[in-house]
C-alpha cells in the first residue's frame, strides 16, 4: 500500500477542480488541510471520512487508488478465498494456497494462516478418495473454530470463516450454533452483498442435514437458499439448490434442469462435485 494518503488525496481533489474550501468545514480549516495534504499531520477516520465525501470517493476505492490501481495482495486473497463456491473448484484453491504462502513469506499475518490451513485441508480432501484431511491439519482448523467460538458477537467476516469451515465441524456443533449464527447475520441484512453469504451458508446447513439422511431439514434451507439465488442471478447457487431439492424430494427433473444450467455456463467442476452427491444420496437416480 502507498501510504502517502495527503498527496494522493490532493491530487484527487485537484483533479475534480475543487479548492480547499469546496471540502473543509468549521472543524476542518485550510491550514490542517495543508499540512494532512503535504503528509505533515495524520487525521482521524472521521476527518478522513468527511474529505472523502466531499470528492465522492469511497473509503474502499482511495484504498485501491493509493495501491496504485491494484488490489491489496492481503485483500485479494481475503476476496478470492470468500469467492471460492465449492470445493471442487481445486486450481483455484492450489493457486490460492501458493499466494498465501507467497504472502506469509514476506508478513506474518494470522488471518492469512488460517486461509492457508483451511486450503490445505480442502485439498486433502480433494485428494483422498476417502474425504479425510490428515489429523495435524484437522487440528489447525479447530484451532480456527477454537477462536471463533470464543467470540461473543459475530461480525461479518467472523460469520464467512464459519462458513468456510462448516465441513470440518460434527453435526451437534452446527447445530448448536445455528441460531447465533442467523441473530449475527440478521446485523448485516443492509450491508453489501450479505445475500451472497446468507444463500451460501443457507446451502451448507442443507448439505449438513443432507448428509444426516434427514431430507425434510434440509428442504427448508433449500427453498430460501433457491429464493434468494434467484434474485441475486447467480446460476451456480440456482444449480446447486435445485440438485439438491431434486435429490431430496426424488425429483430426477430438478436434478436435469439444474446440471443443464451448469452445462450452459460450463462450470464443470461443480456439476461434478454435484453428480457425486446425487451418487451418493440418490443412487437410483
Amino acid at each position: 500500500m502507498k501510504w502517502n494518503y495527503g498527496e494522493i488525496y490532493k491530487s484527487i481533489r485537484k483533479g475534480k477542480g475543487l479548492v480547499q474550501t469546496d471540502v473543509c468545514h468549521p472543524q476542518l480549516n485550510r491550514g490542517t488541510l495543508t499540512r494532512i495534504e503535504n503528509y505533515n499531520q495524520n487525521t482521524s477516520f472521521e476527518t478522513m471520512q468527511h474529505l472523502l465525501n466531499q470528492i465522492n470517493v469511497s473509503l474502499e476505492e482511495f484504498e485501491y487508488i493509493c495501491n496504485e490501481f491494484q488490489p491489496d495482495a492481503r485483500e485479494k486473497i481475503i476476496t478470492d478465498y470468500y469467492s471460492l463456491v465449492s470445493n471442487a473448484e481445486i486450481e483455484k484453491i492450489n493457486c490460492l494456497k501458493t499466494d498465501c504462502s507467497n504472502y506469509l513469506k514476506k508478513y506474518e499475518d494470522n488471518k492469512i494462516r488460517e486461509i492457508y490451513t483451511i486450503l490445505t485441508s480442502l485439498i486433502e480432501l480433494n485428494s483422498d478418495t476417502s474425504k479425510h484431511i490428515s489429523k495435524s491439519t484437522k487440528q489447525l482448523v479447530d484451532k480456527v473454530w477454537e477462536r471463533l467460538e470464543k467470540i461473543d458477537t459475530w461480525t461479518y467476516d467472523d460469520i464467512r470463516m464459519i462458513n468456510s469451515i462448516f465441513y470440518s465441524l460434527d453435526f451437534d456443533t452446527i447445530i448448536h450454533l445455528i441460531p447465533k449464527l442467523i441473530t449475527s447475520l440478521h446485523k448485516y441484512t443492509n450491508y453489501k452483498n450479505v445475500n451472497i453469504l446468507h444463500t451460501s451458508l443457507l446451502l451448507n446447513l442443507s448439505f449438513t442435514y443432507m448428509q444426516k439422511k434427514l431430507f425434510k431439514n434440509s428442504m427448508i434451507y433449500l427453498n430460501q437458499a433457491e429464493s434468494l439465488a434467484k434474485k441475486l442471478n447467480r446460476v451456480d447457487f440456482i444449480a446447486v439448490a435445485m440438485v439438491r431439492i431434486g435429490i431430496c424430494t426424488k425429483n430426477r427433473k430438478n436434478i436435469d434442469d439444474g446440471l443443464t444450467l451448469l452445462r450452459i455456463v460450463a462450470n464443470n467442476r461443480l456439476s461434478e462435485s454435484l453428480q457425486d452427491e446425487i451418487h451418493d444420496f440418490y443412487p437410483d437416480y
